[in-house]
């Protein structure tokens, strides 16, 4: 269901790309369900990374932290 739309990237940016939008309907069921219940209004929903994208060519998928240096393990802002 999530990878179909992509068929057309390489297989790890296929797979990437599936696990965004998987997120993303996720992200909609919970911002709905806070609308029923009229909880909303006054909610903060919070999202944070895990300090950059991967920028070895060992299972990278083609990121770009830029215009920060670095990346994950690095001590670059792009990997802070």
């Amino acid at each position: 269901k999530y990878l179909a739309p992509y068929g057309s990237l390489d297989p790890k940016r296929r797979i990437f790309a599936g696990m965004l939008s998987c997120m993303d309907e996720g992200i909609g069921n919970v911002t709905a369900a806070l609308q029923a219940k009229g909880m909303l209004d006054e909610a903060l929903i919070v999202f944070t990374t895990d300090n950059g994208g991967e920028i070895t060519p060992h299972g990278g998928i083609g990121t770009s932290n830029f215009p920060l240096r670095g990346g994950k393990h690095s001590i670059w802002e792009g990997g802070t």
